[in-house]
């Protein structure tokens, strides 16, 4: 999450730098330009059907029913790829 974070910051400091032509994002944009950060490592475990369905179940219990969908739908495919 920290690095999809950095990622978001960084495009709108080139947004300030480049579009707006700000001088403090211009030296900012440079700065983070020069950082460098750490990628962090892939999940070793997929998520099972029964973590699935918990958060299934919950999204629809705080009527969170798009949650509730969208998480269907990925199941759905993880299944469908396993097979």
């Amino acid at each position: 999450m920290a690095h999809s974070l950095i990622t978001m910051f960084r495009s709108l400091i080139n947004f300030g730098a480049t579009v707006l032509h700000d001088d403090a994002c211009e030296r900012l944009s440079f700065a983070l330009h020069r950082m460098k950060f750490r990628t962090p490592e892939a999940k070793s475990k997929p998520l099972t059907a029964e973590q699935a369905a918990a958060i299934i179940d919950q999204a629809n219990k705080e009527g969170l029913n798009s949650i509730a969908l969208a998480q269907a739908f990925q199941l759905r495919v993880g299944c469908a790829k396993r097979t």
